[in-house]
């Protein structure tokens, strides 16, 4: 594969994960890294799944929850439902 060069400046945040990765084993080089996370682009420039999504699933919801705010949960809420599944489960397979 032939290679070009191309200087680019990241943030900082962005230059510490990309060391981290590389120190950690995950890439052998920045250039790997790089190279990999652009693989992972769309070869059009487009991503017609997120597009679909966010169209048919994030905006609808959103727009859902504008409307009608007295049907959202609190994370106090979220916390104590999902504990009393747990409690549920835990007692259920105790049981058995």
């Amino acid at each position: 594969m032939s290679t070009r060069r191309l200087t680019v400046e990241i943030s900082e945040d962005s230059f510490e994960l990309l060391r981290r990765s590389v120190e950690q084993g995950n890439y052998a080089s920045p250039d790997e890294a790089v190279d990999a996370l652009l693989m992972q682009l769309p070869p059009d420039g487009s991503d017609e799944e997120l597009e679909r999504w966010m169209n048919e699933e994030v905006i609808p919801a959103y727009d859902e929850a504008e409307a009608h705010p007295e049907q959202l949960l609190t994370l106090d809420q979220v916390r104590e439902h999902l504990a009393q599944q747990r409690e549920a489960r835990s007692k259920a397979s105790h049981a058995a």
